[in-house]
């Protein structure tokens, strides 16, 4: 009798669309609401491809966000990114003998597809560790079947070398590295930028929603009187969902 695989979590480490969109705006500031829709349907995204793989879903975010059912929801402690990470990530250990997949929200060309080949990477060698890397120098994903020590104290987070810092911690552990495809994360303006130009087939109605808006705010024109029907009637985002992606 073959023994049962342990279902894999899927941990989402994210601040939610409203803080990111305040952090880290990449629309001007009248395009709030179309931003926050963007972010949401982002992190929808993650979820669904979560479900695809069969995975547990769990999202760590320090406020109490609108998810679906199915999802755990788990707070953020700690004072720095790297301990609010780790602990996100002993918790979410703590309730599987699964693989662990963490990633951020940020990343709209994550797929179902990333999470089938770090879990196969992780079932041909579980002691190995598979990492995302993000275009910025960051990282996407982490995923592990094992506990990762020092990633609180030793590793430096949200930089251009955080990769590399990572990767040197797990080295000097001992654990082998296999990277997956690079992914850009959406956390400025010349990314988002880039993102809206390239027509992913996925996003292809979200971008088009965007590129509208975005180019009607910057179009000059006649002035308005402030509190007309175009200043406080936003037109509405196309319904909050994942796209189709494998």
């Amino acid at each position: 009798m073959t023994p049962e695989i342990p279902r894999a979590t899927l941990l989402v480490f994210t601040l939610g669309a409203d803080r990111d969109a305040v952090r880290r705006p990449v629309l001007p500031p009248r395009l709030r609401d179309e931003e926050v829709a963007a972010r949401r349907a982002w992190l929808d995204g993650v979820l669904e491809a979560g479900r695809r793989t069969h995975c547990r879903l769990e999202v760590s975010a320090p406020t109490n966000l609108d998810l679906p059912q199915d999802v755990f929801r788990a707070p953020q402690e700690g004072g720095t990114f790297g301990q609010r990470l780790a602990r996100a990530i002993g918790r979410a250990g703590g309730h599987t003998d699964g693989p662990l997949v963490v990633v951020g929200a940020d990343s709209p060309g994550f797929s179902a597809r990333h999470i089938r080949q770090a879990l196969c990477l992780l079932r041909a060698d579980p002691k190995r560790v598979v990492l995302g890397p993000a275009a910025d120098g960051g990282v996407y994903l982490i995923a592990t079947a094992r506990p990762i020590p020092g990633l609180a104290e030793n590793v430096v987070w949200c930089q251009s070398h955080t990769l590399r810092s990572l990767k040197s911690i797990l080295k000097n552990q001992g654990r082998e590295v296999v990277e997956l495809e690079a992914l850009a994360d959406i956390d400025d303006v010349p990314a988002f930028i880039r993102w809206l130009r390239s027509a992913e087939s996925a996003w292809r109605g979200l971008i088009g929603h965007l590129r509208a808006r975005l180019a009607a705010t910057l179009r000059p024109g006649r002035p308005r009187r402030l509190g007309s029907p175009r200043d406080s009637q936003a037109s509405p985002l196309l319904a909050r969902g994942p796209p189709a992606v494998a």
